[in-house]
């Protein structure tokens, strides 16, 4: 699904070169060409890049093109049809992510800054890539230091592709369950051969962050974070989630010791973007009982 084609791309002459027209895949099984339109799209948006690399990233759906424009370094999404579906591009030497954006990612302590980037949205949104421990996210923010989005990557950043998504354009059910929030963004995320779609959007004052699998089936759902004060304490998360999306440990003590028990809510309470334990409430024998885990799906106790 990911493998990578290289071209090279002669923008200033608004023509393909002769000895460009063969794109030489880095893996034969399952290439294909990068589609003219494509490449006149890419051409049209940035006519003087320079130093074109597509790569397929969702196949027959999305590519990727990574370029120069004056020696700063690009990365675009492009859809089938030649539409710019995002593009950032890499901090200049010297360039500091803004005071507010430093200031909001004071909420994640203990993480340091991987990488970052800044779209060519009008406004900017920054895309701060934060690690600590084995836990690797994307967040962005505007230049005020608002949260638009968040989502995981796996250890291996390259491992995990995304690229944004219009609201019109994501699944029905996720169209028909966002009806009363205001939307503010989306990414489809491509991990591990899955896909998934991390959505925030806002109503009665707070900001969701909610997970959505590839048939628009909601996965979990988060109040998260705002804009934080220049000095910000850390608040705890409950994020509330599905049964599917309660980690391996969880549902396998449940299944061993209560089988056939029934979910009537469970969450995970996070500090910092750090799951810190999860509480199941679940039905067996027609009686109710409490469940509680550690971070790491470690059962604790239970309580009826």
């Amino acid at each position: 699904m990911y493998t990578k084609i290289t071209a090279c791309l002669s923008i200033g002459l608004l023509t393909l070169l002769s000895s460009c027209d063969q794109f030489q895949p880095d893996v034969t099984p399952d290439n294909a060409a990068v589609p003219q339109a494509v490449v006149s799209g890419l051409r049209q948006a940035f006519p003087s890049a320079q130093n074109v690399r597509f790569s397929v990233l969702e196949k027959n759906t999305v590519w990727n093109a990574d370029f120069k424009v004056n020696q700063r370094e690009y990365d675009a999404k492009l859809s089938r049809s030649g539409a710019v579906l995002e593009v950032f591009k890499a901090p200049q030497a010297g360039e500091t992510l803004p005071v507010p954006v430093q200031n909001y990612l004071r909420i994640y302590e203990g993480f340091t800054i991987k990488s970052w980037s800044v779209s060519t949205d009008n406004p900017p949104i920054y895309r701060v890539v934060l690690n600590r421990d084995n836990v690797t996210m994307a967040v962005d923010v505007d230049a005020n230091g608002r949260f638009y989005n968040r989502f995981s990557l796996s250890e291996n950043q390259t491992a995990t592709q995304s690229y944004a998504q219009q609201l019109t354009d994501l699944p029905a059910p996720i169209q028909a369950y966002l009806q009363g929030y205001e939307f503010k963004r989306a990414a489809v995320i491509l991990s591990n051969n899955q896909k998934t779609y991390a959505v925030s959007a806002a109503k009665d004052d707070k900001i969701y962050l909610l997970q959505f699998n590839e048939v628009g089936t909601l996965l979990s759902s988060a109040v998260v974070s705002g804009a934080p004060q220049p000095n910000p304490t850390p608040q705890p998360n409950s994020q509330e989630l599905r049964r599917e999306a309660l980690p391996a440990s969880v549902t396998g003590y449940l299944d061993q010791n209560y089988p056939g028990w029934t979910l009537r809510r469970a969450t995970a309470e996070a500090t910092n973007g750090q799951i810190s334990g999860y509480t199941v409430i679940f039905v067996f024998n027609n009686r109710s009982y409490t469940a509680t885990f550690d971070g790491a799906g470690k059962f604790l106790r239970v309580a009826n």
